[in-house]
């Protein structure tokens, strides 16, 4: 079995990061609304997630390139 290098995960990791906190800034810019199930998810919540996975796509950056 192939494992995966500790740099490529980190890569793939912040692209699909990088990828969920670019829909979050683009429902919390257009103000799209959004539920789950009869749950109305705030917009504060989606600026909160769109900041985090941003932070998250940028450690995992920094990683991939020690």
């Amino acid at each position: 079995m192939k494992t995966l290098k500790a740099a490529t995960y980190f890569k793939l990791t912040s692209v699909i990061f990088a990828v969920i906190a670019v829909i979050h800034g683009y429902r919390a810019i257009n103000d799209i609304q959004a539920s789950l199930g009869s749950w109305d998810v705030p917009m504060w919540l989606t600026w909160v997630l769109g900041i985090v996975a941003l932070y998250l796509a940028y450690s995992g950056y920094q990683l991939s390139r020690k």
